[in-house]
């Protein structure tokens, strides 16, 4: 059982590895010699322009956008303000905390942070 319960990160990472590493690699220009996306291109400032690209990974876990809010450092006012505002409807929810989150300047938001948050319990059991 406990393999299951990481499965959005394991969803992340596969379609990480999957499509956002392949165009890394094209990029840096020797495949052979690159072993694939860095710490820092991990670590690299999402903005607003990612927004898509972050919701297409976060579609999965979307009912339980306000625990990943909480676990992305997202105030609860703020997301309680999200919940009443859009009737927790979780993809109008997610799109408006995952915007949120994408301009707050600390913590930075950023791929590391999306995959530590979607390790949390609080996001990842049922």
């Amino acid at each position: 059982a406990s393999g299951m319960s990481c499965s959005p990160l394991l969803a992340l990472l596969l379609s990480f590895c999957l499509i956002t590493a392949p165009s890394l690699l094209l990029q840096a220009g020797d495949v052979e010699r690159n072993p694939g996306p860095t710490k820092t291109q991990m670590q690299d400032l999402l903005t607003l322009d990612d927004l898509y690209d972050v919701l297409d990974q976060l579609h999965e876990v979307r009912a339980k956008w306000y625990d990943l809010g909480g676990s992305l450092k997202v105030r609860a006012s703020t997301l309680d303000a999200i919940k009443v505002e859009h009737r927790n409807a979780p993809d109008v929810c997610l799109r408006e905390m995952i915007s949120h989150w994408l301009r707050q300047v600390t913590p930075r938001p950023c791929w590391n942070a999306v995959v530590v948050a979607l390790c949390k319990p609080m996001v990842n059991e049922p």
